[in-house]
């Protein structure tokens, strides 16, 4: 019979990773009591996946969601709460009442994980949320709903399975140094046992977890965490193991990866009649431990982490390169920022590749289309995407008559045309534009896998692809704030040279606008994500409003909308193994916090990151550094007073005064008020994962 360790390096993914043969022999003997068991292979649903043989079955399969949004107040040493930022909020019921409904009529959803932040006893209070579980597991019987349990009695697991929760997770620890040091929590090893044991009292299926290296990076607990679970009747197993770059750096390294095999033979050992899973929280690809003198053998079950090739930036390139597409610049996004950049970089000589997941540049339009009069200086030909002039701007404080500010001067835009004519102009000066092409995924040393499948190598990647930035979260710089609109195109009854701004109590976190198109206009509204809820019926009566007074028809003739970050600028800089990458527009936080203005940041941002990553092919490494100083020099005070003056807002417990919606809108003298001249550093460090 052949043996493992033979089989194993017939596999062309591991031809190159040297295996610990006695170890997989030692496998290979203690597995032979478990032959014929099958092995359940499943993809993560927490972010998109694909490889050449399979492709994921989509995050919106299972999401999951967050009861405390990025919020915990034990702020774990390994986790601290990021664990947290890509699962959908639900801070109220009601929100995730209506998103799980809306995504089963919009998504094959087949259930979702219920999550959040704990508190200071590690206790996470779902109560609330009990009765919307069992509505739901009503009228859609089908779904599968699982919970991440936190520490609790038997009688909060009863509860649980009253509502209708299918299964129950909880993180076993065995240390109690583990539990004070990491976790900063002062309950004893016995609460853990006790809140699997009141898990395990209900029919639900119980799934604990063990987080192999929690201490820090070091085996301590685990096989008491392992004595724990084999007492008691649970469903299955999953070992997990800590990811380092979670956590501030220096303060964990990554587990040897035998260390982790040898737990997982433990872990089978003794539950032999049980699933023994691996969680798809680990460190991604073969992760390597940085330079250190050898360990002896016996200690590299993947990876020779000590070879010369593998310490040597210029071989990971080359080995890197092999089997994907290279390039100089890879751009992600191609709306302004990212056509601006992918032209900017091209012109100099660069060979780009710029994608964008939407099949038609600028289509579904997400803006509400107005740029200032200077941004002509940026773009050559924009007279051709121009739709009408603005001269001025009219501000509605509640029922207050218009306060108007003249001049204002500016264009609406068709959008579509003009985000076109930038991705003409970037191709035109020699990148190569993919349409209809999205990242799938982005791995530790900056290769690009595309949803086509394609793995691309480039030697700088520059980030434009949204607030939601998946370059952005890959180098940890995450916009947290955003605002959540929606839009409404409607005719316009009467000529109009005027944008309209609608400032009301009744629109939290955000306003109203009316933007003039010719003889149609833009009419929407901007509200926190906690008031998202609201958001239809908010456009709905600002429409209704502007049509009793004869000013817009009551025909809607197109609808949109989308997130707009308004957290200000975060760090946008980094790098992905030895790839630099940048971070421009939406993606880097430059949207103005109150006003939401982002376009012509976005067309700056981008060619400045364009020539900065120019000039650092050409060996010019500086420029990227400069090009951070002079985002900074640009949008950095006008950033910071906005997000002041929005912070000021928010910060207040009762409903805003007409005077406190002035103080916030730049239409007003006192906006332009003197903020802290150092805030807008400290304002992206709160930005910033």
């Amino acid at each position: 019979m052949t043996r493992w360790i033979d089989r194993l390096t017939a596999i062309e993914a591991l031809e190159d990773a040297p295996l610990d043969a006695a170890f997989l022999d030692e496998c290979e003997q203690r597995g032979a009591g478990v032959a014929g068991r099958a092995i359940r292979f499943s993809t993560p649903t927490f972010k998109s996946y694909s490889s050449c043989d399979m492709q994921g079955c989509g995050k919106n399969s299972f999401p999951a969601f967050s009861i405390t949004a990025g919020g915990c107040a034990l702020d774990c040493d390994h986790c601290q709460a990021k664990i947290l930022e890509p699962m959908i909020p639900a801070t109220r019921p009601a929100v995730l009442d209506r998103k799980v409904r809306e995504m089963v009529e919009r998504e094959q959803l087949g259930g979702f994980l219920l999550s959040g932040g704990s508190n200071r006893a590690n206790e996470i209070r779902y109560e609330p949320y009990f009765p919307v579980i069992e509505r739901l597991k009503r009228d859609y019987p089908h779904l599968k709903i699982a919970i991440h349990s936190a520490l609790l009695d038997e009688a909060r697991a009863k509860g649980m399975e009253a509502a209708g929760v299918d299964t129950a997770m909880m993180d076993v620890i065995g240390a109690e140094e583990t539990i004070r040091e990491v976790y900063h929590l002062d309950r004893p090893v016995r609460d853990f046992e006790s809140t699997l044991e009141a898990l395990c009292s209900t029919r639900m299926e119980v799934v604990p977890h063990i987080v192999i290296g929690l201490h820090y990076g070091r085996i301590l607990g685990e096989a008491a965490a392992l004595d724990i679970v084999s007492r008691h009747p649970i469903k299955s197993l999953v070992l997990v193991v800590v990811m380092p770059f979670y956590a501030r750096p220096g303060t964990f390294r990554t587990p040897a990866a035998e260390d982790a095999g040898r737990i997982f033979l433990e872990a089978r050992s003794r539950l032999p009649h049980r699933e023994v899973l691996l969680g798809c929280a680990r460190p991604p690809g073969m992760h390597r431990r940085g330079p250190g003198p050898p360990r002896g053998a016996g200690t590299r079950l993947l990876l020779d982490e000590d070879r010369a090739d593998d310490q040597d930036p210029l071989a990971r390139r080359r080995r890197r390169a092999m089997k994907a597409d290279t390039f100089d610049l890879f751009v992600a996004g191609l709306g302004p920022a990212g056509a601006c950049a992918a032209a900017a970089a091209a012109s100099a000589g660069a060979r780009v590749l710029a994608v964008d997941r939407k099949r038609r540049a600028g289509i579904p339009v997400q803006c509400a289309e107005f740029v200032p009069a200077l941004i002509g200086v940026e773009v050559d030909g924009l007279a051709q995407c121009a739709c009408q002039a603005i001269d001025s701007m009219e501000t509605f404080v509640e029922a207050d008559a218009p306060h108007r500010t003249a001049p204002f001067p500016g264009q609406m835009l068709d959008r579509a045309a003009f985000d076109a004519h930038l991705v003409d102009a970037a191709q035109r000066a020699g990148a190569e534009c993919r349409l209809g092409v999205s990242v799938r995924s982005i791995a530790a040393d900056g290769t690009v896998i595309l949803s086509d499948g394609a793995r691309i190598a480039a030697q700088v990647l520059i980030g434009a692809d949204g607030p939601r930035s998946c370059v952005g979260r890959a180098i940890g710089s995450v916009n947290r704030s955003l605002v959540e609109t929606r839009q409404v195109t409607v005719p316009l009854l009467d000529a109009h040279a005027a944008t309209d701004i609608f400032l009301s109590a009744e629109i939290p976190g955000g306003y109203g606008w009316l933007f003039p198109k010719a003889n149609v206009a833009n009419l929407g509204a901007g509200v926190a994500p906690e008031h998202l809820g609201e958001l239809k019926a908010i456009v709905t009566r600002l429409h209704r409003r502007l049509a009793d007074a004869g000013r817009v028809g009551r025909d809607v003739l197109a609808t949109t909308g989308g997130a707009i970050p308004v957290g200000g600028p975060v760090v946008p800089r980094g790098h992905l193994g030895d790839v630099p990458v940048l971070l421009a527009g939406d993606a880097a936080g430059l949207a103005n916090p109150v006003t939401g203005a982002g376009i012509a940041a976005a067309v700056r941002s981008g060619r400045l990151a364009g020539e900065a990553a120019a000039l650092a092919l050409q060996g010019h490494l500086s420029a990227l550094e400069d090009y951070e100083m002079e985002l900074d020099e640009l949008f950095g005070a006008s950033l910071e007073r906005a997000r002041h003056r929005r912070e000021e807002l928010l910060r207040s417990e009762t409903r805003p005064t007409p005077a406190e919606l002035r103080r916030a809108w730049i239409a007003y003298p006192e906006y332009w008020d003197p903020v802290r001249p150092d805030a807008h550093r400290r304002g992206r460090e709160a930005a910033t994962t």
